[in-house]
């Protein structure tokens, strides 16, 4: 375009050397260059901003700004060494629980059933017909299904930021055509051990994450299934009625000082 401007300025002022030849007419008037097309490039160019620098690691982080759903269902693959697989089936609907777990440690499928109103946990295996259930108390130990306490509950973001510090990076990446932050941990200790994540802006959840022992994957899992916004209603926590439950006796003696 900037070639196609000086071009007609250029036209411009030959038309205008030629029309002060003695063959114009001393009374017509000459033709002026226009510089509107030049100043509307000009203008054009001044209007085009400069993208935001792209955000990485910290600053990548503290941007994210979003909860996992109350209510749905996820369904991963955990793998330790490479061999042992478990496959994990979580389903939440607000503050009731219940998890579904199967593979290579469990013999048969291996439920925990957390029912708030009732304030009492369920466990037991799919392929008996006995269980137990206990009240949940923390003060003596800690409900299985508790979201804040719970082992299995998925990596937050601020982990990430108080355990490693500064010690990691976070970039933006697809997995699966879904959009993620791609972070990778350093090792901070002896172990050399690290971690890799993808981490969903969609769902807020890591659909994927490896753990290594310096070159070698010590233990991997990946979201196989994920419905957020699942029907799902109170009969879905209900623990079986052809399991008998046994309830665990939490009187704990006490210590005296």
């Amino acid at each position: 375009m900037k070639r196609n401007v000086i071009v007609i300025v250029f036209l411009c002022i030959i038309l205008t050397i030629s029309g002060c030849g003695g063959t114009q007419p001393a009374d017509e008037p000459t033709s002026e260059p226009s510089s509107t097309t030049a100043e509307t490039e000009s203008s054009k160019e001044a209007a085009v901003e400069t993208p935001p620098a792209e955000l990485t690691n910290k600053s990548l982080l503290d941007s994210i700004d979003g909860e996992m759903p109350t209510t749905y269902i996820m369904e991963m693959t955990n793998t330790i060494d490479g061999t042992m697989s478990t496959t994990v089936k979580t389903t939440v609907m607000d503050d009731f629980s219940k998890m579904e777990m199967s593979g290579d440690m469990y013999p048969s499928a291996f439920v925990i059933i957390y029912n708030p109103v009732e304030q009492m946990t369920y466990q037991y295996n799919k392929a008996d017909n006995f269980g137990m259930k206990f009240p949940a108390m923390d003060d003596v130990i800690p409900n299985m299904m508790d979201t804040e306490d719970a082992s299995f509950d998925p990596v937050e973001l601020e982990e990430i930021d108080e355990v490693f510090g500064d010690n990691f990076i976070a970039r933006e990446e697809t997995l699966d055509g879904k959009p993620v932050v791609y972070i990778e941990t350093k090792a901070i200790d002896a172990s050399n051990s690290y971690m890799k994540l993808w981490y969903s802006t969609d769902f807020y959840i890591p659909l994927k994450y490896e753990v290594y022992n310096g070159d070698q994957l010590v233990m991997s899992s990946e979201v196989t299934f994920y419905d957020a916004a699942p029907d799902l209603s109170k009969d879905d926590f209900s623990p079986p009625s052809s399991i008998n439950f046994q309830e665990l006796n939490m009187d704990f003696p006490t210590v005296d000082e």
